[in-house]
């Protein structure tokens, strides 16, 4: 059985990370994979697409993923949100009943999957994604010199993602804010993603004297340095399908704290602090008890770690098998 993966994708994005993943799920249990370009369509069985809510053309049968539905749960406002909203469930619509197969990652995105479409037909088949396997609690020799080129030292408070509302990062450099200065001045917060359109919002959080350290993205080899480096890895996102930044931070033995919404605590288990989102209050307070709890912070090391490891490219293969059934 060969499956064909839609390569189409954006160096570094997350639909690239997801495709590498997939691809050794797949390997792991002996499917054959082979990635397509856009250019001559291999030969193969199956047509895979990670490009979220689009099927690829061609003359297989397509799985189509869909990892979240973020923008109907993201809180915006006004007519042009309105109208954006429900071209996403005309798209889900319109997938669900073309696509061969529809791929998600947990249970929760495949419950508001079911909700939007309101159709029995083509139910989501979970494939469940895996921290990479080079991520380690391990420090590497090099950890020390990357984290200097970034202009960091070890013990920060650390966000991976892309800055876009839904990902709370705002709330998040407020909640930090709220720390004692002697906490703030040891554990500064930094903010690793994309930041596209956050220059208002920056220049808004600088006039409250709020600045954080913004990295911008980090080059892949940077990564893993940076979770090791970190003394708590903060996600408060408002909404998510799977949350893999925070399963990557505990298969790298650092203490979580997460947002109580979305898949997030179906996926991280009881080995994060949760925390409401939308309280600052309980961001800080939740920053502070594992910052200042060494008992707690090396717990949620030992159950991170545990946590990070019921995933893997096996379970995620298994899932991919299950799913081509006939």
């Amino acid at each position: 059985m060969r499956v064909i993966f839609d390569g189409r994708v954006r160096p570094h994005s997350s639909f690239a990370r997801v495709l590498t993943l997939l691809e050794a799920g797949a390997t792991a249990v002996g499917l054959e994979t082979v990635r397509w370009d856009g250019q001559e369509f291999p030969q193969g069985d199956f047509l895979w697409s990670t490009r979220a809510l689009e099927i690829p053309a061609g003359p297989l049968p397509v799985i189509a993923t869909i990892y979240d539905l973020n923008p109907l749960e993201d809180g915006r406002r006004g007519l042009l949100a309105a109208l954006h909203r429900q071209r996403l469930r005309n798209r889900v619509t319109r997938i669900l009943r073309d696509a061969w197969r529809i791929c998600t990652c947990s249970q929760h995105t495949a419950r508001r999957i079911a909700g939007t479409s309101g159709k029995a037909e083509n139910r989501p088949h979970i494939v469940p994604l895996y921290a990479d396997a080079s991520l380690s609690p391990e420090p590497a020799p090099t950890d020390v010199v990357q984290l200097q080129d970034l202009g960091l030292a070890p013990g920060y408070v650390l966000f991976l993602g892309a800055l876009r509302k839904h990902k709370n990062w705002e709330r998040l450099a407020r909640a930090w804010a709220q720390l004692p200065q002697e906490l703030q001045d040891k554990h500064p917060l930094v903010l690793v993603g994309r930041n596209r359109r956050t220059k208002k919002t920056v220049a808004k959080l600088a006039a409250e004297g709020i600045r954080p350290v913004f990295l911008g993205e980090v080059a892949e080899g940077k990564v893993q340095a940076l979770y090791r480096g970190a003394r708590l890895f903060a996600f408060p996102s408002l909404t998510e399908g799977f949350g893999l930044p925070p399963l990557e931070a505990m298969a790298s033995g650092t203490p979580v704290l997460a947002s109580s919404r979305g898949g997030l605590s179906e996926v991280l288990g009881e080995a994060a602090l949760f925390a409401d989102p939308e309280s600052t209050h309980s961001l800080s307070e939740g920053m502070a008890r594992i910052l200042e709890d060494s008992r707690l912070a090396e717990g949620l090391q030992q159950k991170g770690l545990q946590q990070a490891a019921n995933f893997g490219p096996e379970r995620t293969g298994m899932a991919m098998l299950e799913l081509l059934k006939p």
